[in-house]
């Protein structure tokens, strides 16, 4: 008896002919003359499990004499009519950042995720669209289209489109001075940090225009911004208790 012969696709309501289940048999030869041949299926066809379909067929050679033998001729397949379908398919461009290697066959399959079939296994190829494209001064981008066949030849598509910035060139400082810079004497501090701290008020006072021995006189220590306003009233109040009137 020949093995299950699988036929996928073939529909349970296209039945396999008397013809093809005779000529699955192969050939049949008998010692005095030729053979009557015919065949005819056990039942109906079956559904075994899923999308998986059966159905056996007897084959009957019978000579001149009444003399017969029987063959019989399974047959499996799959009623498939549905494609496989993408769970998470990108919907957006994928950045690749900068300088990223070469794209390859395998990057966006798994890229375009999951496949499922309701009947089975599938196939997964994918091809680039077009050479990768420079968009606008160092960005570029490439499709790649992602096709899952089943067993059935049903197929799903999905496009997988990458970014990404190609730069090898190093920023440029337009004019980094080649000279050092000279401060001139006693430069004012530009940075006053937590752990800064200063000891003598003269040079905040003279910059204010207050020169009379109350400011030059102020020993008090700062850290901060904050003793500016402390050190102004403490100078107001002691210029309008110590200054004689004008």
């Amino acid at each position: 008896m020949p093995d299950g012969i699988d036929r996928p696709g073939l529909q349970p309501q296209l039945a396999i002919t008397e013809a093809q289940a005779i000529a699955d048999a192969g050939t049949v030869t008998d010692a005095c003359g030729t053979v009557d041949v015919t065949a005819v299926a056990d039942a109906p066809a079956t559904n075994t499990a899923g999308c998986k379909w059966t159905q056996t067929w007897t084959v009957t050679a019978t000579d001149a004499c009444g003399n017969d033998a029987t063959c019989q001729v399974t047959y499996t397949w799959t009623v498939d009519i549905d494609d496989p379908e993408f769970a998470a398919c990108p919907t957006a461009s994928i950045d690749l950042d900068c300088k990223p290697a070469a794209i390859t066959q395998p990057q966006p399959i798994a890229d375009a995720g999951t496949v499922t079939d309701a009947c089975g296994t599938v196939d997964v190829t994918a091809v680039a669209d077009a050479p990768a494209t420079n968009t606008a001064g160092c960005k570029w981008t490439q499709t790649w289209t992602v096709t899952a066949t089943d067993a059935c030849g049903n197929d799903a598509t999905c496009q997988v489109t990458y970014t990404w910035t190609v730069d090898v060139d190093d920023p440029e400082f337009a004019a980094c001075p080649t000279a050092s810079i000279d401060l001139d004497c006693n430069p004012a501090r530009h940075h006053r940090g937590s752990g800064y701290r200063r000891r003598r008020y003269g040079d905040r006072c003279l910059r204010h225009g207050r020169r009379d021995g109350c400011c030059r006189r102020t020993g008090y220590q700062y850290s901060g911004p904050q003793m500016d306003t402390n050190m102004d009233g403490y100078c107001n109040r002691r210029l309008a208790t110590t200054l004689p009137a004008r």
